[in-house]
């Protein structure tokens, strides 16, 4: 089952996008979180939390928006790597 969800186009994807979280001053979960919120046609983000920490970041989450040049990368990402889980 790890194959499926752990693979070189998973962890490609994962560098591509953290890469670019990093070029917008964001952790990682953070970067997600603004993307799902972008999306109109999503109904819900899911956040976990482990410490108040982890829950303060993804709330502060909720106040970033993604510019429309960063939105066109992530899709770029996207076109260029596949389905990452097929």
């Amino acid at each position: 089952m790890t194959k499926r969800f752990v693979n070189e186009k998973t962890l490609g994807t994962v560098d591509a996008l953290s890469e670019l979280a990093k070029e917008c001053d964001l952790p990682m979960a953070a970067f997600a979180i603004a993307w799902t919120l972008s999306r109109d046609f999503l109904g819900s983000t899911l956040v976990g939390a482990t410490t108040v920490e982890q829950l303060d970041e993804s709330l502060k989450a909720a106040e970033e928006e993604l510019p429309a040049d960063v939105l066109a990368r992530c899709d770029e990402i996207t076109r260029r790597i596949m389905y990452p889980m097929g």
